[in-house]
């Protein structure tokens, strides 16, 4: 929100307004703020890319960008990160060569070299595995094929002798097709991302995120629910100790409705039924569990 200074400013101030609200129907502001909230919720961190163009006349932008795409100077710190870091960018930006066929902003024979390279994000490094995982989550595949007229690049801000750079490269191989300084490309010479953190520090930009507060005791109660389930259908279907010298066929021993069983004697003492223990503790534990869960999200069980 624009503040007038002065009385005379006023007027501005509510044009600026005007503007800033029809930028945030037009670009859907408010369900990137609720995405937003859930990437903050899992990650710890989000971030926002705030950006303007004139082709084709004037356009806001707000993006949401991608944890596992986001890099960012690690001794920026957690209170105005987006002001003292030295460098950030954001990296797994797909683009086909149509898209960079203007030769005055890209080089185009490295546009040409890295276009002719197919690419698969199946990589062994941390961020593609979580990517890699978080697909497998959805039922997705782990990989994603890159067409070979189509590059994946890596936007970045950086400082260098004391100015600012914008780089558009391939990080696989540290190819550039554009570089150029930062107040060339914005006036403004501005960082254009913006963050927010729920459990922010003062020394560190990434911090744990809600999901990440609950993980390892969903974990453990996976795993209880595993094993009361597995507990229950042993109980109910059982297990039999015989004599195996009195009943001539063990099948039969198998539960079925109406079923059979042909024993030499008194069945009492050829057949025992072997019960297993109830676990009643685990659910004591699980209901333990979730009253963490209470704790940590601040939303009680009943709200759920």
């Amino acid at each position: 929100v624009y503040e007038a200074m002065e009385e005379g400013d006023r007027p501005n101030s509510v044009k600026l307004n005007a503007l800033l609200k029809r930028d945030m129907n037009i670009g859907d502001w408010d369900l990137k703020d609720t995405l937003a909230k859930k990437e903050a919720a899992i990650y710890g961190r989000t971030q926002f890319k705030k950006y303007s163009t004139s082709e084709g006349g004037f356009k806001d932008y707000l993006e949401v960008v991608d944890c596992l795409d986001f890099l960012i100077d690690p001794m920026a710190g957690g209170i105005t990160p987006m002001e003292s870091a030295n460098y950030m960018g954001q990296d797994n930006i797909i683009r086909s060569k149509w898209q960079l066929k203007d030769k005055d902003l890209y080089d185009q024979k490295a546009v040409e070299r890295l276009a002719s390279q197919i690419r698969s994000d199946q990589s062994a490094d941390n961020r593609e595995h979580s990517r890699q995982m978080r697909r497998f989550s959805l039922n997705l595949s782990d990989a994603v094929l890159i067409s070979q007229d189509s590059l994946v690049l890596c936007e970045w801000y950086t400082t260098f002798e004391g100015e600012r750079y914008y780089v558009f490269f391939d990080p696989k191989c540290g190819e550039a097709i554009r570089i150029e300084l930062l107040s060339d490309v914005i006036a403004n010479n501005e960082f254009p991302f913006a963050t927010w953190a729920p459990f922010p520090r003062p020394f560190e930009y990434w911090t744990p995120g809600l999901g990440e507060l609950i993980k390892e005791p969903n974990i453990v109660q996976n795993i209880i629910m595993s094993q009361m389930l597995d507990n229950t259908a042993y109980r109910n279907y059982g297990m039999k100790a015989y004599d195996m010298n009195k009943i001539k066929n063990p099948a039969e021993l198998t539960p079925r409705p109406m079923g059979k069983i042909a024993v030499d004697g008194n069945p009492n003492e050829i057949i025992k039924d072997i019960t297993f223990p109830d676990i009643s503790s685990s659910i004591a534990m699980y209901n333990a569990l979730e009253r963490v869960f209470d704790k940590e999200t601040g939303l009680p069980s009943e709200a759920k």
